[in-house]
């Protein structure tokens, strides 16, 4: 659908505030912004629109939590009994996270493993490693031999927190790349505010919400702003009282944040693309590989960092190698294309029509994804636009 106006769908996930400070605030004017289900472009519902002065003041709860809370003065223990308590809540509640990554990020089922098991466990393994890391750790050093005699020599290294952390996660795998972000920074003791990305502010703001009834955290611990516009993610990255970002996406957003934080020599840490590619060796089973090396490349339609984008094969086995693939693709009864709530479904869509009418536009593209040999099976490009 290419109408201006969308349909609405029954089901709404409908948020007006987000959350800072520890109170639940409307961005400036009560801007919210249409969130469409990816695969039937209905809206299912909206989120609060934030403008440079909301973040400013998200910025300030966060320093404020930090620098005069209790948070980071917790114990390790009681910083693991708040990730464990988040993952308990997740765990209860995981099918209405899944239901959400559906509507909102067209995850399709063969995706919820990732999707929604795995973030339970890391909030998991960070409450362990809350406990298990040496936070204060003495470090024997070897004698000092003097004309006085001999010295012994000994120094105390204590890991504190950063700081502020500026948390920016990414759309396509939201609450694992979340949980990622948030459960390192809770279990040393940071405070933090996380700017999702704006097509994925609904499953953002649940967590908000569900980390705010299972934690018991100080106000001002963990502080949620969305929105659409750039000056928001802008003020986040240049912010003075900023003390370390960590930002998921693509590399072109990277070199800016890497640069934004040059001048103060801010902590940044970037998760970007890769180019994943297989490689196959002579002496390989074929039968066996071409699934392994097709089916990543339609996993989540293939927005992901780790999704293939190419193979590499020897020339002795190079037409036997795309025979082989072809076959898969070719077979509907596995690569299912459709909307993400069928449970069958393998493909579904791309996340917004403006990026598929880009990669559509794109006069490399075709070229590129002929030289994938995936996309050159008749029907496989109907995958790249939207789906009922």
């Amino acid at each position: 659908m290419t109408s201006a106006a969308k349909p609405r769908a029954a089901k709404q996930f409908a948020w007006d505030r987000m959350l800072v400070g520890g109170r639940w605030v409307e961005a400036t004017g009560g801007r919210t912004y249409d969130i469409p289900n990816p695969a039937t472009e209905e809206i299912i519902g909206h989120a609060p629109d934030a403008s440079r002065e909301d973040m400013r003041a998200a910025i300030d709860a966060a320093r404020r939590a930090f620098e005069e809370g209790s948070w980071r003065k917790s114990t390790p223990r009681d910083r693991a009994r708040v990730l464990n308590a988040i993952a308990d809540a997740m765990e209860a509640r995981k099918e209405e996270m899944r239901e959400i990554l559906i509507a909102e990020a067209g995850a399709c089922w063969v995706s919820h493993d990732t999707q929604v098991e795995w973030p339970i466990r890391h909030f998991r393994t960070y409450a362990d490693l809350a406990i298990q890391f040496p936070f204060e750790q003495m470090l024997p050093a070897p004698p000092i031999q003097s004309p006085m005699g001999t010295w012994n020599n000994s120094s105390m290294v204590h890991n504190a927190p950063v700081g502020v952390c500026g948390l920016i996660p990414t759309w396509n795998f939201p609450v694992f790349v979340l949980a990622q972000k948030i459960g390192p920074a809770l279990a040393t003791g940071n405070t933090m505010v996380v700017k999702p990305s704006p097509y994925g502010p609904l499953v953002n703001l649940w967590m908000a919400k569900l980390i705010e009834e299972a934690a018991d955290l100080p106000p001002g611990v963990i502080n949620w702003v969305t929105g659409q516009g750039a000056e928001i993610s802008q003020e986040l990255v240049s912010n003075p009282s900023v003390d370390k970002i960590s930002f998921t996406g693509s590399i072109v957003v990277g070199r800016q944040i890497l640069a934004a934080g040059a001048d103060r020599l801010r902590r940044v840490h970037l998760e970007l693309g890769g180019k994943s590619a297989h490689i196959l060796l002579d002496g390989d089973n074929l039968d066996m590989a071409a699934p392994a090396l097709a089916a990543p490349t339609f996993f989540h339609s293939g927005q992901g960092c780790a999704m293939g984008t190419r193979v590499l094969v020897p020339r002795a086995i190079a037409d036997k190698a795309v025979e082989k693939m072809v076959a898969f693709v070719g077979n509907r009864d596995i690569v299912k294309i459709g909307n993400p709530a069928d449970p069958g479904c393998l493909m579904g869509p791309v996340v917004r029509e403006e990026r598929r009418l880009r990669t559509e536009s794109d006069p490399d593209a075709a070229q590129r994804l002929r030289a994938a040999v995936l996309l050159s099976v008749n029907g496989i490009a109907a995958g790249l636009r939207n789906v009922g």
